[in-house]
């Protein structure tokens, strides 16, 4: 009776890879075919999870880099230049990983060659904000579809969860209300620019928690603020939505919650994923058509932080219905 597993293999019709291989005169058989297998299984494996992980990388820079442009460049003008430096690092960084995601795809599957280019382009010549962001957004949307990513937890994440992961992983140089005054600033490594004030309008208002998100995964590249990509995925987005409550009070949120109900604010503004993706800048916008201005700042305060003290919701996409509010 024959061996059934050091039997040798007499044709390779199905397998045309091992036709191509220089076996020599070692016959393949089924036991060492397996490591050849095992290797291509792999391969095919590979190169799709470092595409998806550029994309992801290339999204946060232009996240970033569209929503802080403002900050350094207005009217033509720089206002800082080193705000401004880092802005066409960020230009330059997007480029150098779109070239490394076409390597890795053999195309540009997203479509976003020309709008990075024109990017870069327009931030040497000092375009104005609104240019920037919008070229960014483009490119960044289409990123996104491209490679399947999802820009928002699973399920509305909780306040005190993310409490804890922040006191124990970002107060020691943001402080612990925020205002970027902990005691570590002082042995940061570059200690400019500084850590950033969470409860500064100005500073803070074009942050999403998918922004945030993205620099706790990734850190930001020639600052102090590392990658925290040790802390789960879950983690990440409890600590980047509490990052974004810090500004708002205890009273607010609560004056919130009954205009939330009184001024009946659809329920496609209170999902996970329009809180996840958009601003506080964006969020009071579209709230400004529901109240007036300090209305609209009680019910921002209530969807940063009176939504996530409440508890979860049995379905992981919605945050709250509004009978429950």
């Amino acid at each position: 009776m024959s061996d059934p597993v050091n039997t040798p293999i007499r044709s390779f019709k199905r397998f045309p890879i091992l036709r191509r291989w220089p076996i020599g005169h070692v016959p393949i058989t089924k036991l060492n075919i397996v490591p050849w297998l095992a290797l291509v299984v792999l391969l095919l494996t590979t190169y799709p999870a470092i595409a998806q992980d550029n994309a992801k990388r290339l999204v946060a820079l232009l996240d970033y880099l569209g929503s802080d442009y403002k900050n350094a460049v207005q009217g033509g003008k720089i206002l800082s230049p080193d705000e401004y430096g880092e802005m066409q690092e960020f230009a330059k960084r997007s480029l150098d990983l779109f070239t490394q995601l076409k390597e890795v795809d053999k195309a540009d599957k997203a479509g976003v060659e020309s709008s990075l280019k024109s990017l870069a382009s327009q931030v040497d010549s000092k375009a104005d904000p609104k240019v920037i962001a919008e070229l960014a957004k483009t490119a960044k949307d289409k990123l996104i579809a491209a490679y399947n990513i999802v820009p928002y937890p699973r399920r509305l994440p909780s306040f005190a969860s993310g409490k804890k992961i922040y006191d124990e992983n970002c107060a020691q140089c943001h402080g612990v209300s925020g205002k970027g005054d902990g005691p570590g600033r002082e042995s940061m490594n570059p200690k400019t620019p500084p850590p950033a004030n969470f409860t500064d309008p100005e500073r803070i208002g074009g942050l999403s928690p998918f922004k945030a998100f993205n620099a706790a995964s990734f850190g930001i590249e020639g600052t102090a603020m590392a990658s925290f990509a040790a802390l789960s995925e879950e983690q990440r987005w409890q600590v980047a939505f509490y990052i974004l409550s810090l500004r708002f009070s205890e009273d607010a949120a609560k004056s919130g919650t009954q205009l939330v109900k009184t001024k009946k604010l659809p329920p496609e503004l209170q999902t996970v994923a329009t809180l996840a993706t958009n601003s506080d800048e964006q969020l009071l916008e579209k709230l400004k058509a529901f109240g007036n201005g300090s209305e609209a700042m009680d019910m921002l305060a209530y969807l940063r932080r009176g939504v996530t003290k409440k508890r979860r919701t049995k379905k992981p996409w919605t945050l709250i219905s509004m009978a429950m509010i």
